[in-house]
């Protein structure tokens, strides 16, 4: 006789996984989530990317509005200084504003100055020009407080872009970030865009560098550079590049991000290459410190940094001067860097900008490295 209690036990168990059946569908979801997950990270890097270089490309085309207005590109930065050594006492080729104060510390750079042309005319209106970065006025210190977004990669991994400066000023119990940051520099020159700290200096006056006035780039101190000037062509001539931040540890032992901020001296050279060893999160090392960074400076750590790099695996951006948008990798020759790097130098890039050959005024391809 048919038994109804039987046949729901014998479904039961027919419709029922076994433990092993369970362990297989695990282990091929496990599989397929291993497999998935490296191109989901490469396509929101992907992303992350496309972004950053629209944002360069933003800036670039600010840039260029600029020079439309005022007839030159902006100074890459404003420093001057009191000191009376010789390595920082450089009377500038273009004055500072009237009635600013020259001395002590650095002054606005070219971040503050295309403001009006990035849709920021508040946060510029903000700014008093007049004074130096060590005495701005409170609606300055407000300025440079304020987040400007097309100036950050969204592969940065400080997105709040609080940096260590001057006031030690807390921020959400964090002490001494008074400044946002900035992932992009102007291109000064080839190698040398800072003066090298005298040895035995250890004042807050005298950073480890200062930007020079002599630069064969197109963003530096005091540069106020036409395009007329850039006589090896505004397409083949950088004007910023992309950098980093990394937390590091200042003398006082506190835990700061290191990184350049959008208002003030934000330039640097291409002597470290991109992604070079000294520009790279976790890369510096004070035995090998070009600038003699004694550390005993609150800042040292956070005026160390320097040098061209990304978060993007492999290379990072740079804007020419006509506002194009490459990616360059980190194995690109020094020497295709360099030529971008110089406005003047008669050193052109053919056959690709990341990877074509160097031809100087003598016509030889490879062409030198920038003289000293």
């Amino acid at each position: 006789m048919h038994s109804p209690l039987l046949g729901r036990n014998r479904f039961a168990r027919l419709a029922g996984f076994t433990l092993v059946e369970l362990l297989v569908v695990i282990a091929i979801i496990g599989v397929l989530v291993a497999l998935l997950l490296p191109a989901v990270q490469a396509a929101r890097e992907a992303a992350r990317r496309s972004t950053c270089q629209s944002n360069f490309k933003q800036v670039g085309v600010a840039l260029q509005n600029y020079h439309s207005a005022h007839g030159a590109f902006p100074d890459g930065t404003r420093y001057t200084t009191a000191d009376t050594n010789g390595v920082y006492n450089f009377t500038p080729t273009k004055g500072i504003p009237a009635g600013a104060n020259a001395n002590s510390y650095p002054g606005m750079g070219w971040g503050a100055y295309i403001l009006p042309y990035m849709e920021q005319q508040q946060v510029f209106s903000m700014i008093d020009f007049n004074n130096a970065q060590g005495n701005f006025a409170p609606r300055s210190w407000e300025a440079a407080a304020t987040l400007i977004p097309s100036f950050i990669c969204p592969s940065e991994r400080n997105q709040e872009a609080w940096i260590d400066c001057c006031t030690d000023k807390d921020h959400a119990g964090v002490p001494a970030w008074d400044w946002r940051m900035t992932n992009m520099a102007g291109v000064a020159d080839s190698r040398k865009a800072f003066s090298r700290k005298p040895a035995g200096r250890d004042d807050d006056v005298n950073h480890p560098f200062v930007p020079t006035p002599f630069g064969k780039g197109i963003l530096y101190n005091f540069s106020a550079v036409e395009a007329r000037h850039v006589t090896d062509g505004l397409s083949n001539t950088f004007i910023i590049g992309e950098m980093v931040s990394a937390e590091g540890i200042d003398a006082a032992g506190q835990k700061v991000w290191v990184a350049h901020g959008w208002i003030t001296r934000n330039v640097a050279d291409l002597g470290q290459g991109v992604n070079g060893p000294q520009s790279v999160p976790g890369g510096r090392d004070d035995t090998v410190d070009p600038f003699d960074g004694d550390g005993g400076n609150r800042h040292d750590e956070f005026h160390r940094e320097h040098g061209f790099a990304s978060w993007h695996p492999g290379g990072a951006h740079f804007a020419f001067a006509d506002g194009s948008v490459q990616f360059f990798g980190e194995n690109t020759d020094a020497l295709v860097l360099w030529a971008h790097a110089t406005k003047a130098d008669d050193d052109i890039v053919s056959g690709g900008s990341a990877s074509g050959v160097v031809t100087g005024s003598d016509g030889v391809g490879g062409g030198n490295p920038p003289p000293r």
